[in-house]
């Protein structure tokens, strides 16, 4: 993992709460090798320099439009061609399908769109028998995990033929003051796609942000970058 390129969008729908806990990880050697992209480094020949390419928390809507869609079909072709993505909380919400601008590396879209935000939760997630295998996580239940207005999905295409694998899912509801209970258990929390000959790993809540759990987003990247094309 060391010698991999990492390469993580900081830009215009990044907040400097997550720039910061990213930057944090690290110095501290949790992540490796950790390139800062901006919008315009979004370009093939740019990020085919990369191994894996991060989409953190913010704004999925203002990710998605400032890359334009010149970027986004620019990190699209560069997973059709064996890259690998990592998107958290909003930047899974980029990588979902359903809206004019999000990217569609996922065959998931949000349920409720017009309650999407949620709010803030510690929650308990769980882990799935594939996600336990493909992660190398012996826990079944991750406790105490930080959520923020994190996608909600269900599939978008039913029978859509992609590879794709659910590796978490939520164990408990939660709801927008004029949403609908009863809409989240179950649902996955993390998936994990084939696209391409690439990877896309989608994460709803912020392992980064949960202390003791950090691991967990490191586990996610040597994942994504054993994967081959």
């Amino acid at each position: 993992m060391k010698n991999k390129k990492l390469g993580i969008y900081i830009s215009e729908g990044v907040t400097s709460n997550t720039i910061n806990v990213w930057l944090k990880h690290y110095k501290s050697g949790l992540i490796n090798n950790l390139t800062v992209l901006k919008s315009g480094d979004f370009t093939y020949d740019a990020l085919k320099n990369y191994d894996c390419i991060i989409l953190p928390g913010g704004s999925g809507s203002k990710i998605c439009n400032t890359l334009d869609w010149v970027g986004r079909a620019a990190l699209m072709n560069y997973v059709k061609n064996g890259g690998k993505v990592l998107g958290v909380c909003a930047g899974a919400y980029a990588l979902s399908s359903g809206y004019d601008w999000s990217i569609g590396l996922i065959n998931y879209e949000l349920v409720d769109k017009q309650n999407a935000h949620r709010g803030e939760a510690y929650m308990p997630f769980k882990m799935t028998d594939k996600g336990k295998k493909l992660l190398k996580i012996k826990e079944d239940v991750l406790p105490g995990i930080y959520y923020h207005n994190g996608p909600v999905w269900q599939k978008f295409v039913e029978g859509f033929p992609v590879e794709e694998n659910v590796l978490m899912t939520f164990t408990e509801d939660i709801y927008s003051e004029n949403g609908t209970p009863g809409q989240v258990v179950d649902t996955p929390a993390a998936v994990h796609s084939k696209y391409g000959s690439g990877h896309v790993v989608a994460i709803s809540p912020h392992f980064e942000k949960s202390p003791g759990y950090e691991y967990v987003i490191k586990k996610v990247i040597q994942f994504l970058l054993k994967q081959k094309s």
